[in-house]
């Protein structure tokens, strides 16, 4: 599963830096990733100070949810997991998939393994409006032409 540095940074910066990896999962349409307690912010601040290594703020997605969490060094802080196909809040799923991609942390293999297991409901809707719309004018066409059958033939055509 692809992980993706969403930013990273010195300690005394982490807080701006966890705000800003929010600010750059909300461009790609996740708006409620922005779950930082202040106590567990210090407390990165303080691991990272201790073990002098920079904190980085990171995303992954494994084709159902998406988590973003803190790392330093090895050590993991988890911040938020969201079930993307669960959370109507993330209106454009399309443009959100294709934002993790582009931020590295999904590959298209896993998107893909997203979008057979949660197809989307508005576009398959959209489809089947546009079928049945063009069946009815094919039965349309379809009861024209006989008319104009029996008009030619009426007429003398062969």
């Amino acid at each position: 599963m692809p992980e993706a540095k969403l930013m990273t940074g010195a300690p005394d910066r982490a807080e701006f830096n966890y705000k800003m990896a929010a600010q750059r999962l909300g461009g790609i349409g996740i708006h409620n990733a922005a779950r930082l307690d202040p106590k567990d912010l210090k407390k990165l601040e303080e691991l990272a100070k201790t073990k002098k290594l920079p904190v980085d703020f990171c995303a992954s997605f494994d084709g159902v949810s998406l988590d973003f969490y803190s790392k330093v060094g090895s050590a993991k802080g988890h911040i938020t997991s969201i079930d993307l196909a669960a959370d109507n809040s993330i209106l454009d799923k399309e443009k959100t998939l294709e934002g993790l991609v582009r931020l590295g942390a999904a590959d298209k293999a896993t998107v893909e393994k997203y979008r057979k297991a949660n197809p989307d409901k508005k576009a398959i809707a959209a489809l089947k409006a546009e079928i049945t719309e063009l069946e009815t004018k094919i039965k349309n066409n379809q009861a024209e032409l006989a008319t104009k059958k029996q008009q030619y033939a009426a007429i003398g055509g062969k």
